[in-house]
């Protein structure tokens, strides 16, 4: 496996003796293995000066310490040569002499390196000492001297120095293809003088961290899966004053300790084959001194998540295996958490060995291997997230006997495929002479196609999108149909025989037979496997882009949405939540199948003392479910309640609405639970239409919702002889929606929560209703229509008392009449006490919305009004639209005489008391109100007020004018001409009820409202 990692003097630090026990006991495993041979190779720094050993010493003494079974190999086995023939006299350790062997070289640069120094040809070159010895590990700490040179800028001089350094890699590669590189990050050096002017190592100082910057990028640079590389830092954590000799060039006796420690961690690490984090610091990632040894994880290297660590990492970002780091292995009750996707590249593992916690924001891609253990994969955050297994292959065939492109005419090309579960083919990549379209299918092995798609392909290489459903068996054909396009494999490698499609097929052969070689490269989805699975998306959804396995539980959190994908497959072995609570309740949009051997709940919360429709999600459910509950059931018939308690056995009928009350004296505020199976499909509900009742809840039928998930009423709906009209029960009030868009007291759009119980009306006995799973969807996924409001000309009145808003709303339509119009009128609900409860008159009936004819001029419509306390109110004109620029809307209050504007004042203030005639107002549609505005001005000169049966209306002297006298329809019942008389009395006979009055002359204008006894 390739692992690369960048290592320093930084220990372990918090938790560091579990760690350092898993570290030494994995060592040790691999000390027991056969002799490994390390190479070190360098400059002086590596060879050593005539006062010091070189760090190689003391790493010799630490690995005798562990017990690692290592030797050391070169061509080079002395130090510097100016004393004692370069032998500085190391000391035997533990009765074993030092050994010698290495490739340190006094003052080599990487070119001599790579290709000997000139004066110096006896010590020969890389490529040389690479056939005497076979090492296993190469220490690399290289590249001071060729810094040190004028005449070259920096960025020139370290650019040579690095593909220098990169050759040097690919020397050690060429021999030993399986090497593992610890290529080091170079000490520092100290400023230096040499005869009182700058030296060429002042200049040196300088590139040094210039060319530490390039070494990082030595493994994605030289990438090979089959030979490591580990970035060693001996640059950082090295004191030029205290570390080096007098020269400010090579270590003294302590930093050569420092860079024997560093060396010596790294081979650990490096033989481990892992980084191990710790935590120690923070939860992030990409900080170093979170993991052992300051490792920060890069391509090629695999991680361990241990039992243990005061973080948990979290990656920002999208973590790839196979790109951020190799595999990852968590053990224990470890957790990570990827804030972004995390895709499990090629050829890579995640695998879990113990109770770990998965977090993942983003999206789940599986290309490579996922060992669920018993974790749980728990989706987060506040964005959709998608699972998907999308694997991909490729290969050959059975025996390849010559290269190129298959020279084969015959009609078709195909592969044979075996298929041990169903999956799904999405693409191909093929090659083809000339561009066209061609025919691929796949089919039986008797050649019956079962599908197939004609495409245009382009010349040469080129990916084909298949989306194929392989279904179980072997020998089936993949191919097309034309001799000049082939499936194409893009690389020259010999596969197996049988080449496997992840676990769920193989190709075994082709039409080729076994003389000629043939191409195939396939993309694949496959199921993907889970133990516990978690969706705690905060009003997002995770969907499924292929069948699941989850081996355990499947939870979905209050406030979560869970998409089963169109023709997937969930099988669950454990249980299936859908939880509830106060902020809201889990969503689950089934549009596949989901199979659970256990068992399924979903949860409501319901709070207490206050009435709730329901209806159940699954089917199954018992009125157990809501035992220590009220609950009670709709009869259209003679439009009355029946309170449901024993047995307990009975059942809950799916798309049946029942009304709930949760009281403090048993439950308080409670969570239930249904269990049983999840409704899918199309639902309809049985109707109730009694011809022979007159209640004014004639066809008002309570039904629910049976999907754990949201619908969207509107006109998609298949009803017949139906109201268009839904009206949900929220907080006390009522609520609709037209299945045309018109809605009503606020709710703007269709949405009919899970577990939600809703009225319809039936208009007569073959009254029918189809609830469609096509229009289920999560909440938040609410399509807010235009609602017909910019269509006709309306009015909507509004009241607002205790936080519970109430709305009348009156729509002049064409196609309606200005009396009950079935499909588009609806009926005034009555709120609770606390609330308001406003409403028009027409026929004797209350009207929420009444859609009127399409005629508004001049029109009077009665508008009531109702709540439990006097008290000051208001009603408000929340929209008037569509009407004529000449035409307002004006209010008229009954009960006081005043009439209001709303056109140009759509708020009127009022007193009001329970014992008030509930008729209280009146709605007009007209051109002007007889110049109500001049009202205050003139009233004290006229005077208007009845007595018994008669209206008196009383005028300055010598003033003619004339009295019109109106019903509270707008319509006129009397008149009279007033000529130079002070007095007039008009009898009514028209019975008992408010008139309106209206004196008009050439000076005045005054209306006044009477009542007639």
């Amino acid at each position: 496996m390739n692992k690369t990692i960048i290592l320093n003097s930084v220990r372990f630090g918090i938790k560091k003796s579990w760690l350092l026990i898993l570290v030494a006991f994995l060592f040790e495993m691999n000390s027991s293995k056969a002799q490994i041979k390390i190479v070190q190779i360098g400059n002086s720094i590596t060879k050593t000066i005539d006062t010091t050993y070189s760090y190689r010493y003391n790493l010799w003494k630490k690995l005798i310490d562990d017990g690692l079974n290592f030797d050391f190999v070169g061509t080079q086995n002395l130090g510097h040569s100016y004393i004692n023939g370069g032998d500085p006299g190391w000391p035997d350790y533990l009765g074993q002499p030092f050994d010698r062997d290495h490739e340190g070289h006094y003052g080599w640069k990487a070119r001599h390196i790579l290709a000997g120094h000139p004066q110096v040809p006896s010590e020969d070159s890389l490529s040389a000492w690479l056939q005497t010895y076979v090492p296993d590990i190469a220490l690399v700490h290289l590249g001071h001297n060729d810094l040190k040179e004028y005449g070259s800028t920096h960025t020139t001089v370290i650019n040579r120095t690095y593909n220098r350094l990169r050759q040097v890699v690919d020397t050690l590669r060429q021999y030993h293809p399986n090497i593992i590189i610890l290529f080091a990050k170079i000490i520092p050096t100290r400023y230096y003088y040499y005869n009182g002017t700058d030296s060429l190592y002042n200049v040196q100082n300088i590139r040094i961290p210039m060319l530490n910057d390039r070494i990082e990028n030595l493994p994605a640079d030289r990438y090979d899966p089959n030979s490591p590389i580990w970035i060693v830092d001996q640059y950082t954590g090295f004191d030029t004053i205290t570390d080096l000799v007098i020269d400010g060039i090579h270590p003294n006796e302590l930093g050569e300790e420092k860079m024997a420690q560093i060396f010596f961690d790294a081979i650990k690490m490096s033989l481990l084959g892992a980084g191990i984090w710790t935590g120690a610091t923070s939860d992030d990632w990409n900080t170093k001194s979170n993991w052992s040894l300051n490792l920060k994880p890069t391509r090629g290297i695999s991680v361990i998540i241990p039992p243990i660590a005061n973080y948990w990492p979290q990656y920002s970002g999208s973590l790839e295996l196979g790109v951020v780091c190799n595999s990852i292995t968590m053990t224990g009750n470890s957790e990570l958490s990827v804030i972004g996707d995390l895709i499990i590249g090629q050829n890579q593992t995640l695998s879990s060995n113990g109770l770990n916690v998965i977090n993942v924001e983003g999206d789940w891609i599986n290309h490579g291997t996922f060992n669920t253990g018993s974790s749980n994969v728990n989706f987060i955050g506040t964005s959709n997230s998608e699972i998907s297994a999308v694997g991909s292959m490729g290969g050959g065939q059975v025996t390849i006997t010559s290269g190129g492109y298959s020279s084969d005419t015959s009609e078709g090309r195909y592969v044979n495929i075996a298929c041990y579960e169903p999956f799904m083919l999405i693409s191909a990549k093929v090659k083809a002479d000339g561009g066209k379209n061609r025919n691929f299918y796949w089919a039986f092995s008797d050649g019956t196609v079962q599908e197939q798609v004609n495409v245009y392909v382009p010349d040469g290489e080129s990916r084909v999108t298949l989306n194929f459903d392989i279904t179980t068996g072997v020998d089936h054909r993949l191919g097309v149909s034309t001799h000049d396009c082939d499936l194409y494999y893009s690389t020259n490698s010999i596969p197996p025989e049988d080449f496997q499609i992840g676990n769920v097929g193989a190709v075994t052969g082709s039409y080729l037979g076994e003389n000629n070689y043939y191409y195939y490269d396939l993309e694949f989805l496959c199921p993907e496997s889970f133990y516990d699975l978690t969706v705690s998306k905060s009003n997002k959804s995770l969907s499924t882009n292929c069948d699941l396995n989850v081996l355990g539980n499947l939870t979905i959190k209050s406030e979560s949405f869970f998409t089963n994908g169109e023709d997937n497959t969930i099988d669950v072995t454990g249980d299936v939540l859908l939880e509830a609570d106060a902020t809201g309740m889990a969503s689950y949009l089934d549009n596949g199948t989901t199979n659970v051997n256990g068992t399924t709940s979903v949860q409501q919360y319901i709070t207490s003392e206050r009435w709730h429709y329901v209806s159940p999600p699954v089917s199954g459910a018992t009125i157990n479910t809501y035992y220590d509950i009220y609950l009670k059931k709709w009869n259209e018939p003679d439009s009355t309640w029946t309170y449901l308690v024993e047995p307990v056995t009975i059942p809950m009928n799916v798309t049946q609405g029942y009304g709930v009350w949760a009281t403090d004296m048993y439950t308080g505020t409670t969570t239930v639970t249904y269990t049983g199976t999840l409704n899918t499909g199309d639902k309809s509900p049985t109707l109730s239409y009694t011809p022979a009742v007159t209640h004014l809840s004639k066809g008002f039928n309570l039904i629910g919702n049976p999907y754990p998930c949201a619908l969207d009423w509107n006109s998609n709906w298949s009803m017949t002889d139906m109201s268009g009209w839904m009206v949900v029960y929220d907080n006390g009030v009522y609520r609709g929606q037209h299945t045309d868009g018109t809605d009503y007291n606020g709710k703007t759009d269709g949405i009919i929560p899970s577990t939600q119980g809703w009225w319809v009306r039936a208009l007569n006995a073959g009254a029918s209703l189809t609830i469609p799973a096509s229009e289920r969807l999560h909440n938040t996924q609410t399509f807010y229509k235009d609602t017909d409001d910019t269509n006709y000309p309306m009015v909507r009145l509004e009241s607002e008392i205790n936080g519970h808003t109430d709305e009348a709303a009156v729509i002049f339509h064409p196609e309606c009449t200005p009396g009950f119009d079935w499909y588009y009128d609806l009926s005034k609900f009555n709120n609770i006490d606390e609330a308001p409860n406003l409403y028009t008159i027409a026929a004797g009936d209350n009207y929420a919305v009444n859609f009127y004819e399409e005629e508004y001029l001049d029109v009077v419509i009665p508008v009531g009004f109702r709540t439990g306390e006097e008290g000051l109110y208001s009603v408000t004109a929340s929209n008037i639209s569509n009407f004529n620029e000449e035409t307002s809307v004006y209010l008229e209050d009954i009960k006081t005489g005043t009439v209001t504007n709303l056109t140009e004042t759509p708020k009127y203030e009022f007193t009001y008391d329970p014992l008030d005639d509930e008729y209280r107002f009146n709605l007009h549609f007209k051109e002007s109100w007889y110049g109500i505005e001049d009202q205050d001005q003139y009233a004290g000169n006229i005077n208007i007020y009845s007595a018994k049966d008669f209206v008196y209306i009383v005028t300055p002297e010598m003033e003619s004018g004339d009295v019109y006298i109106f019903d509270v329809l707008g319509q006129e019942i009397e008149s009279k001409r007033i000529s130079e008389s002070n007095l007039t009395k008009i009898r009514i006979t028209s019975g008992i009820a408010y008139y309106l009055v209206k004196f008009q002359s050439d000076k005045f204008l005054v209306t006044k409202k009477v009542f007639i006894r």
